[in-house]
């Protein structure tokens, strides 16, 4: 097992930047952007425009001239970020993915099997786990999915860094698999010789047999005055997976990253916008004369204005009126941040009339197409997490093997608004033609509209069943009754 301090290595997140001479470079340079930055950006209190630093107030001179005084000025931060991760996760993990098998159609035991690891995938909530995990991933660039063994059943943990995670993985150098996995994380202790807590590190180690946990040394230890940074808080424990059992995946970046600088543009343009309204859009009263007596309210707003001047003229000054250019600014960043993040604005619908998938599709092709690309990029991720499942679930109800023979794969499916009847009459139409089966035709409404239930073909064999006994038993039962067979019966 590797040590601590080969653990904490990690690769640092990073944004290509230009060259200082702006001439084009041999190598590329880049600038180092920490998980902080990326939950700065996700929040709207804490974007930049809310910073004196990057936008800071107007300092000018008092009436004394003595001393700088600073004017408040308007801000204005929007949750761009929000709209876009939120756009960007529901497309790729709106549907349920799509649980399928190599082996699946060779005989009816290994459809059971296969029935029965969606049932436990269901039961585990790893639809949800699967969403929660892209979720952050395309929030602070990593997430990992942890599988464990606890009292004979299965269960999973998500670690990532908007829920106080530091993630350290580490591959194996000729396969590229995961190796070991470190994971940090603080928590408050209460110091023993006060009431005061500290605040300690702690470091979840996984490797391809075992477990441990570490954590750093308190002030009030005796290993802390000898220098020792970090001692052992759990103590070797066999995982029982025979892997390394996380699930881990990079993408290096909020999934907004491509228009972070746009969105920065429009929060200042739209500061300015309403700094310019609060400055000009007012009218100013203006009074010429020699004279004037001014009769105002309690607010100091002028009620009644009189003078004895014959050529006094009252009137107001209209501020020039600068909306048309900010609006053009703005409304070309809004459309350009969406574009540049895949995200698609939602159409508006000019008739009632309901609208094909396909122009549906070609009105939200951006997002579709970057969903359908996505979903190429998480698939060793799903690979991996249907490998823990199968060890950590397939344990659990004893077919480990029988899971594993399947040859089991989990593909997302991007997700685009589709009305119900369309989907209905898609099925109907391919069930009646005949090149699906009527099995496939129920799985496939259960999954996508959530209609019957996952073994609704056994059901309806079943219904046709009880309807044919049923109807031979009251044909029997009229027969008995017949007084004409009864005679003929007895006559013969």
């Amino acid at each position: 097992m590797l040590t601590v301090e080969q653990i904490l290595q990690k690769e640092p997140f990073v944004r290509m930047i230009p060259g200082v001479d702006g001439l084009p470079l041999a190598d590329v340079d880049y600038t180092k952007v920490s998980q902080a930055e990326f939950l700065r950006e996700y929040n709207p209190s804490s974007h930049k425009i809310n910073s004196l630093i990057y936008y800071p107030n107007l300092l000018f001179l008092d009436a004394s001239k003595s001393k700088r005084e600073a004017k408040i000025r308007s801000r204005v931060s929007v949750a761009w970020q929000r709209r876009i991760h939120t756009k960007r996760v529901v497309a790729l993990t709106g549907y349920e993915p799509d649980i399928t098998s190599s082996r699946s159609k060779s005989d009816e035991r290994s459809q059971q099997l296969l029935a029965d690891f969606k049932e436990g995938w269901a039961i585990k909530g790893m639809d949800n786990a699967v969403h929660l995990a892209i979720s952050a991933d395309l929030k602070v660039g990593d997430v990992a999915i942890c599988g464990y063994k606890s009292q004979g059943e299965f269960g999973y943990r998500i670690f990532s860094y908007d829920k106080g995670d530091t993630l350290y993985p580490h591959f194996d150098p000729m396969t590229g698999e995961l190796d070991t996995f470190g994971r940090t994380f603080t928590r408050l202790v209460p110091n023993p010789e006060s009431e005061d807590f500290e605040r300690l590190t702690f470091l979840d180690v996984w490797d391809k047999e075992n477990y441990i946990q570490y954590r750093s040394v308190a002030s009030w230890e005796a290993a802390a005055k000898m220098g020792i940074g970090w001692v052992v808080s759990v103590g070797i424990r066999p995982h029982n997976f025979g892997f390394c059992p996380v699930a881990y995946h990079r993408y290096g970046e909020p999934c907004w990253s491509g228009s972070q600088s746009l969105i920065e543009q429009h929060e200042l343009a739209m500061s300015q916008l309403a700094e310019n309204n609060a400055q000009y859009a007012l009218r100013i009263l203006y009074a010429l004369g020699a004279e004037f007596d001014m009769e105002g309210s309690t607010d100091g707003t002028p009620r009644t204005i009189n003078s004895t001047d014959p050529n006094a003229k009252v009137g107001f000054l209209e501020p020039a009126d600068s909306s048309g250019s900010f609006d053009l600014q703005i409304s070309k960043l809004e459309k350009e941040i969406m574009r540049c993040s895949f995200a698609v604005e939602s159409p508006e619908l000019k008739s009632g009339a309901d609208i094909s998938s396909l122009t549906v599709k070609t009105l939200m092709q951006d997002s579709y197409l970057k969903a359908l690309d996505d979903a190429c990029e998480y698939q060793g991720f799903l690979n991996t997490v249907v490998k823990i499942f199968i060890e950590g679930y397939g344990t659990e109800v004893e077919k480990r093997q029988q899971f594993a023979e399947l040859n089991i794969k989990v593909e997302l499916q991007p997700w685009t608004f589709m009305a119900e009847t369309e989907i209905v009459n898609t099925v109907v139409q391919l069930c009646s033609i005949g090149v699906l089966s009527k099995q496939s035709a129920t799985e496939y409404i259960y999954e996508k509209l959530g209609l019957g239930s996952l073994d609704e073909a056994k059901r309806l064999l079943q219904q046709e069943h009880d309807e044919l006994v049923g109807e031979m038993q009251v044909q029997t039962v009229r027969q008995t009754a017949n007084p004409v067979n009864d005679a003929r019966n007895t006559a013969s």
